[in-house]
């Protein structure tokens, strides 16, 4: 991260440059003549990457340079380098967004992901170079935009309801905080990574949107304030529930509701989903709840799949014939019936 992203008049340059270019995920697809929808594309980023940044970086267009750099996480030459509005590339330079290497490559020091509309920085999730993939992923890294914020987003996009405050909770890139509707004026988002509240910030400059970002554990973030709208995208299950039973509901408008992402096993013990929600939120009783299921997520795994230790090509649970092996051992010892990706929303009572 760099000190210059300060500068929000840059930032919004930057916004308006890389729109210029034409900078959006959904001409990926169409530059390399594939029929994917963005959605898989931001879902398994690794694989579109390691199959078609070759492809890529023969054509001779802006974004796909700016794709080859910022989404591909690959390298690019001088003569491509050259390919970009000049001041889009200087602008890039300044801002610390790329470095220079030997032999006068460039190479992005961060992730850009357009989606719907909105520009959002965050550390790379790989490297792509001539040496192949490497993972230097930092303490605190913030996440781009991926499976788990897609399936978040369509629940939040879904549910209309009226109310002028929205929390971000775990908000990484800010990308739920942003990408919502402007009948919230009030958007804070909250992340315990002081590196994710950095790029939600710039993020905020980068597409001109007025939110705020803060330090804070989910299980003790207090706020004067509550919220008509909290989204929450949960590192795993015992966080999402941990901040059900902790600081949810005095965050929470008596009228508001809470859409909480999260992937869980369902084991023996509990027989179901709903099992397990009886078993893991004590005041239950006290809440109107309901649940979205996606059983096409890459965090999903259906029961015959547990059954007959197979997992999806796409799936994100596990990766390499040793890993999924381990995997599905883990599994069969805790007794695990089925794998879920869930959205929990919570109204009071």
């Amino acid at each position: 991260m760099n000190a210059s992203w300060a500068d929000r008049a840059s930032l919004a340059r930057l916004g308006v440059l890389l729109g210029a270019a034409k900078y959006r995920t959904d001409r990926l697809p169409t530059l390399l003549a594939l029929d994917t929808p963005v959605d898989a594309i931001l879902s398994d980023i690794g694989r579109y990457s390691l199959y078609h940044l070759r492809s890529l970086s023969l054509i001779g267009d802006p974004a796909a340079v700016l794709f080859e750099l910022f989404l591909l996480c690959g390298q690019v030459t001088q003569e491509r380098w050259l390919l970009l509005d000049p001041e889009l590339a200087c602008l890039l330079t300044d801002l610390g967004l790329v470095t220079t290497l030997s032999g006068s490559r460039r190479r992005g020091t961060v992730a850009i992901t357009e989606y719907e509309n909105r520009l959002f920085l965050s550390d790379r999730l790989f490297e792509h170079g001539p040496d192949g993939f490497t993972r230097d992923w930092p303490d605190g890294g913030c996440m781009p935009p991926h499976a788990s914020s897609i399936e978040l987003r369509r629940s939040v996009a879904r549910l209309d309801l009226p109310g002028n405050s929205f929390l971000d909770m775990g908000c990484g890139t800010g990308c739920q905080s942003q990408l919502v509707d402007s009948g919230h004026p009030r958007r804070v988002g909250v992340d315990i990574s002081p590196r994710s509240v950095a790029y939600a910030t710039a993020n905020a400059a980068l597409n001109g949107v007025n939110a705020r970002y803060v330090v804070g554990d989910c299980t003790t973030y207090t706020d004067p304030a509550t919220y008509a709208r909290i989204a929450f995208n949960a590192p795993d299950s015992a966080t999402a529930f941990a901040f059900v039973n902790t600081t949810l509901r005095d965050l929470l408008d008596p009228s508001g509701v809470a859409q909480i992402w999260f992937d869980t096993e369902i084991t023996a013990r509990d027989g179901s989903l709903d099992g397990l929600l009886r078993r893991m939120i004590p005041d239950r009783d006290n809440w109107h709840l309901s649940t979205v299921t996606d059983s096409s997520s890459p965090f999903a795994l259906s029961r015959d799949m547990v059954r007959d230790r197979r997992l999806p090509r796409h799936s994100l649970l596990a990766d390499g014939q040793s890993e999924r092996a381990a995997y599905h051992d883990a599994l069969a010892e805790r007794q695990v019936m089925e794998v879920q990706s869930v959205v929990l929303s919570l109204r009071p009572r």
